[in-house]
């Protein structure tokens, strides 16, 4: 399996002054939400400066972007809601990782920066030959055509509302001329709506997709432990380990372990340049704390969030937080 996993990923949202017009609260103890796609947060602001934080690259262009390497015709087993399988061209990118065009009836699996827009519809995927060397390289070449066309690309992007509400960010956000709300990428709203009717529309949405069958409804999650004098937030989800060849592959900030993507114990289970930190693999550089035991006495460990790109931790930082006054410690 040469085609990195790319999971529906959380993300923060930039902000212009935001306001809101929810009912926020602060909550001293900060756990486990179940709020599917809502980042964690200790109060209002910290929603506000991570969902400003995270989005602002798509205000600029990149000044780089993915480019091929190699191209080759191979079976794929598309998994998911629209599953599909057959040949399908691969497209492996410089410095690791790989895209895929096709299989013909699959789902949309080159999206753009803003998350929802489709750079390739493999509905137009006419097909390859495993036998050819050459089958697959004019469409990896276009492919890579599309992802400058897009790194070059500048979005329009705003915050309407953004509240912390039981410890969970509650976000209305704009994308151009279309709302979402929590989740990045979700599900498109009409902007003439308010905000209250745009996040009602996606927590309904969002029970519907998860309404447990009888099976499910007997077992409850299951999320790898953490001690307990540790930060609560973010438990990785033991339900949802998707397949993986290395760390890199591997979305919400896991780690590749026997072919699975999951929770770190290591750091040298995460991907080059990362650390292991509450289960997660975060940057280097953005890390000044694994658990409590780096931080001062009182003070808790914890994680930003989730970022808008396939690994999910490009923006995540690990940092020294005090419970009781949200102020951040820098160690």
């Amino acid at each position: 399996m040469k085609n990195a996993v790319v999971a529906f990923l959380l993300v923060t949202m930039l902000s212009q002054g935001c306001h809101s017009s929810l009912t926020s609260s602060t909550a001293p103890e900060n756990g486990q939400t179940g709020s599917i796609g809502a980042a964690e947060c200790l109060e209002d602001s910290s929603c506000e400066n991570a969902y400003r934080e995270t989005l602002a690259h798509l205000q600029t262009p990149l000044h780089g972007h993915r480019r091929v390497q190699a191209a080759s015709c191979e079976p794929i087993n598309q998994a998911g809601s629209e599953s599909a399988s057959g040949f399908a061209c691969v497209c492996a990118l410089e410095g690791g990782g790989s895209l895929h065009i096709g299989p013909a009836g699959a789902p949309c699996t080159v999206q753009s920066r803003d998350g929802y827009s489709c750079l390739l519809n493999p509905a137009s995927f006419a097909g390859c030959s495993p036998g050819d060397p050459t089958t697959c390289e004019a469409a990896c070449a276009g492919l890579e055509r599309l992802l400058g066309q897009d790194a070059a690309r500048t979005f329009d992007v705003g915050i309407r509302a953004a509240a912390c509400v039981k410890q969970s960010c509650q976000v209305v956000y704009r994308v151009g001329n279309d709302c979402f709300a929590n989740v990045f990428p979700g599900e498109a709203y009409n902007c003439e709506l308010s905000d209250g009717a745009i996040l009602a529309a996606a927590t309904a949405a969002r029970d519907a997709r998860n309404r447990p069958t009888l099976a499910t409804s007997l077992s409850p999650p299951r999320f790898h432990p953490r001690p307990s004098d540790e930060w609560q937030g973010m438990l990785v989800d033991l339900d949802a380990q998707p397949p993986c060849e290395e760390s890199g592959d591997c979305g919400l900030a896991r780690a590749c372990l026997n072919e699975r993507c999951g929770p770190c114990t290591r750091d040298e289970q995460c991907a080059p340049g990362e650390l292991c930190a509450l289960d997660h693999c975060v940057r280097q550089d953005l890390a000044t704390c694994r658990t409590r035991r780096d931080c001062a006495a009182g003070i808790l460990c914890i994680l930003s969030g989730y970022s808008a790109d396939p690994r999910a931790n490009e923006q995540m930082r690990a940092y020294c937080l005090n419970p009781e006054g949200g102020a951040s410690m820098v160690m």
